[in-house]
C-alpha cells in the first residue's frame, strides 16, 4: 500500500519488549513464557508422579550427562563372597597348599545407560479459541504434566519388558493367570499367596521388595476384598461364606498397602486382551530405588506466536536416562520404546537375586474378559 501522509509501518518488536509505537507486542508469550511457569510444569511432572513419590524411581546424580554424550558407563564392584580356608599348623594348609591364607580379590564391571531424547509439540489458532469461547492453550500445564507422566510409564514398561526378557532374569516373571477356556478364580487373581510366590524368586533378598504397581482394575478388586466383613474360600465364584474378620488391610484409597507393599496405581499398565484365555494384567514388585534416573537436560517448555498463521505454538523436550541397577543397555543410541522392549538389547551384570524387580501376571474379575 502506498504510504500517504508520512506514516511509516512500525517495526515489530520482540515478545516482552516495548517499541514506539508498541505494535503487536502482547502475545501469548508475554503471559506464559516466564521462567517460573516452566519451573511449575517441571514440579507438576515430577511431583505428581507416583513412581517418583513412592521411591521406585529415584534421581541419581551419577547418571547425569550434562557434559554431553549419548550414553553413560557406570562402573561397579561385583558382589564379593569370601572363600573360607581352614588354618592348620603345618606348611601345606590353605587353598594354596603353601601354609598361608590365599588373598582374594573383588572384581569390577560396568553398566551402560543410554540417553533418551523425547519431546512433543502442540498448537491452537485464534479461530479455535474464538469458536470455542475459551483458550485451549490455557490448559497447557495440566496437559503437559499428564502427557509426560503417561509417556514415562510407557517408557518404563517397555524397559521392563526388555530387561525381564533377558535369559538370566526369566524367573522374575511369574504368571498365575489362567490359560485356555474356563473361568478365572481366586488362584488367578492378585492375592497375598501369589505375591509371596512372585517375591520368592529373590530368595533371601525378597525383603528388598517394598512396592507393588498395578492397573486400576486390579486395584478395584483389592478394594473389594479389602472392604469385606466376611471370609470365603471361593470369593470369585460365590462359595460358602464364613463370617469373620476378612479383608486384606486396605484402609485408604490414597495410600494403600497390600501384603506389606505400598500400592501404586497406573492405568498405563494395560492388560493383554484375550477372550479365550482371559485378560491378563501385569503387576510389578519393586524395591526402593529399583529404577535410577539421570538427566542430561532439564525438562524444557518453549512457546512461540506465529503471526502469519495466527497460531500459538508450544513444544517441550526432555532428555533423560533410566537405569535398573544390575543390567546394562547394549543397543543403539537414543532408543525408542520398541528398542527398549527388546531383550537382545540388555545384558545381566550380576546375580539376578540382587535385582529387586519382579513381574506378576494375573487375571481380574473387572476386566473385559475375566
Amino acid at each position: 500500500m502506498q504510504n500517504y501522509g508520512g506514516f511509516t509501518t512500525p517495526t515489530p518488536v520482540a515478545v516482552g519488549s516495548s517499541g514506539t509505537p508498541n505494535w503487536g507486542s502482547t502475545f501469548l508469550g508475554d503471559l506464559v513464557t516466564k521462567v517460573n511457569f516452566g519451573a511449575y510444569v517441571r514440579e507438576a511432572v515430577y511431583g505428581n508422579c507416583a513412581w517418583v513419590q513412592s521411591g521406585i524411581i529415584q534421581r541419581n546424580a551419577t547418571l547425569d550427562l550434562s557434559s554431553g554424550g549419548t550414553r553413560i558407563t557406570v562402573p561397579f564392584f561385583k558382589p564379593f563372597l569370601a572363600s573360607e580356608e581352614v588354618i592348620e599348623s603345618n606348611a601345606t594348609w590353605g587353598a594354596s597348599t603353601k601354609g598361608y591364607l590365599t588373598p582374594q580379590k573383588i572384581n569390577a564391571d560396568s553398566q551402560v545407560a543410554a540417553v533418551m531424547h523425547r519431546g512433543f509439540a502442540w498448537a491452537a489458532d485464534d479461530l479455535s479459541r474464538l469458536g470455542a469461547g475459551a483458550d485451549p492453550m490455557q490448559a497447557i500445564a495440566s496437559y503437559i504434566s499428564d502427557s509426560v507422566l503417561k509417556t514415562r510409564t510407557a517408557t518404563l514398561k517397555a524397559m521392563l519388558s526388555g530387561v525381564l526378557g533377558v535369559a538370566g532374569l526369566s524367573t522374575h516373571s511369574v504368571n498365575v493367570a489362567r490359560t485356555g477356556a474356563g473361568t478365572s478364580a481366586e488362584a488367578n487373581f492378585l492375592s497375598a499367596p501369589n505375591v509371596i510366590k512372585a517375591s520368592v524368586v529373590l530368595g533371601e533378598n525378597a525383603n528388598q521388595l517394598q512396592y507393588i504397581a498395578m492397573h486400576s482394575h486390579v486395584y478395584a478388586y483389592l478394594r473389594t476384598i479389602g472392604q469385606l466383613v466376611f471370609s470365603t474360600s471361593a470369593l470369585s465364584s460365590g462359595g460358602n461364606i464364613a463370617w469373620g474378620s476378612g479383608g486384606v488391610g486396605i484402609t485408604s484409597t490414597d495410600v494403600a498397602n497390600f501384603a506389606g507393599y505400598r500400592v501404586i496405581v497406573d492405568d498405563e499398565l494395560t492388560p493383554t486382551i484375550s477372550a479365550p484365555n482371559g485378560d491378563s494384567y501385569p503387576v510389578y514388585l519393586f524395591g526402593s530405588g529399583a529404577v535410577q534416573q539421570g538427566i542430561q537436560q532439564d525438562f524444557r517448555v518453549e512457546y512461540e506466536r506465529n503471526i502469519l498463521s495466527k497460531q500459538d505454538v508450544a513444544s517441550c523436550d526432555y532428555h533423560q536416562l533410566l537405569h535398573i541397577d544390575g543390567v546394562s543397555y547394549t543397543g543403539a543410541d537414543n532408543p525408542d520404546n520398541l528398542e527398549l522392549a527388546k531383550a537382545s538389547n540388555w545384558a545381566l551384570k550380576y546375580d539376578h537375586r540382587q535385582i529387586p524387580v519382579v513381574k506378576l501376571t494375573v487375571n481380574c474379575p473387572y476386566s473385559t474378559n475375566p
